[in-house]
């Protein structure tokens, strides 16, 4: 992942955005990055197909409503003997179909005023979709992080990733076949 990246992504969290956006369709290099961020910091995801979810091992906790998730999570303080109690990360990922209903719009923009008035609430929502979608009534508690398509140094670490962990003969993959991977592989 590129420093440039999560050097952006950290301000973001340092200068206490209330939500990050991030447009992007590959949720794995997405998680990475967040993953990177914020280390070992309280984490839990909300998406449509599990609900709500364990960030680090993808497993379900509960079947809860987006607007259930985000009323408890406005509502409920971090227990005191969470890892780190001042911080908390709400990873919203796909919720597009969801955010015009006023509930939820309701629901983060009061989020939103409460981390940023509020000195004991530190809840960052990131919110990850394919599709960019920001209701008007939000967009000013939103910044939005913009992840590059890999350059082709990146792309060429990818090459050599995939040929390792598939056990592929280096010997077999020519400079040429790289290069004609390299332009194929610029959206990835």
């Amino acid at each position: 992942m590129n420093n440039k990246i999560i050097s952006s992504f950290q301000k973001m969290i340092d200068v206490k955005s209330p939500i990050i956006y991030i447009n992007d369709y590959d949720f794995a290099r997405v998680d990475e990055l967040i993953s990177k961020v914020i280390g070992s910091k309280n984490c839990i995801e909300w998406n449509p197909a599990t609900c709500t979810t364990n960030f680090i091992n993808k497993s379900s906790i509960s079947s809860e409503s987006l607007v259930d998730f985000l009323t408890s999570k406005y509502t409920m303080e971090l227990p005191k003997s969470a890892p780190n109690p001042e911080d908390s990360f709400l990873v919203l990922k796909e919720i597009q179909d969801f955010i015009d209903d006023a509930k939820v719009k309701t629901l983060l923009a009061l989020m939103s005023q409460r981390k940023l008035y509020d000195r004991k609430y530190e809840r960052t929502i990131i919110m990850v979709s394919s599709v960019l979608k920001v209701p008007r009534e939000i967009e000013k508690y939103v910044s939005f992080l913009e992840i590059d398509l890999p350059n082709p140094a990146e792309i060429d670490l990818l090459i050599d990733q995939h040929i390792e962990v598939n056990q592929y003969d280096k010997a077999k993959f020519t400079a040429e076949d790289r290069e004609k991977l390299m332009p194929s592989l610029k959206g990835m």
